[in-house]
């Protein structure tokens, strides 16, 4: 995680992170060949990393991993409903409807999810004898909980019509 130390703005307010970035800079030019050591760094805020960082010869090429598809959606739900450490049972359907309402969720957002609706199949049942989740405890899940790759984008209504402005 290069997010710590990664902006030369926020040494200001920490000095240590200054020096970490700087020592880390120092470690990845080498005085030596740095043939055959790769260094990897991950951030979620790309945007904010010190470009000094970002020069071949340190973190030169980049990877971005965009949330997964429909099917890659469904595939991590299927993943973690049946697994065997726990006791719930999800209807494929199910898991094919939670997938088309879930644009922008990560894989642990997926997760959490599952954990929500299996919270409210245990409530649904107050001697916790039904295991058997349905859409429903997906419908309220979905309801508490919120796609992390869509959290920070800057998303609102619009607020002129297109009869407002004359059609143009």
């Amino acid at each position: 995680e290069v997010d710590r130390f990664s902006s030369r703005d926020e040494a200001v307010i920490d000095p240590t992170q200054g020096q970490t970035l700087n020592q880390l800079l120092v470690e990845m030019d080498g005085t030596e060949s740095n043939n055959g050591i790769f260094v990897f760094g991950m951030t979620n805020k790309p945007e904010r990393m010190d470009g000094s960082l970002r020069r071949p010869g340190r973190f030169a090429k980049e990877i971005e991993f965009m949330p997964p598809d429909k099917k890659g959606r469904e595939l991590i739900l299927s993943i973690h409903a049946y697994k065997k450490d726990h006791q719930f049972k999800v209807r494929e359907e199910d898991i094919t409807y939670a997938a088309s309402k879930t644009f922008g969720y990560t894989g642990s957002d997926l997760r959490g999810l599952l954990d929500e609706a299996f919270t409210f199949c245990v409530l649904r049942d107050p001697k916790g004898k039904s295991t058997d989740v349905t859409r429903e405890d997906f419908d309220k899940a979905l309801k508490r909980t919120k796609p992390s790759a869509l959290r920070d984008m800057p998303f609102r209504e619009p607020k002129k019509r297109l009869e407002d402005i004359g059609g143009y």
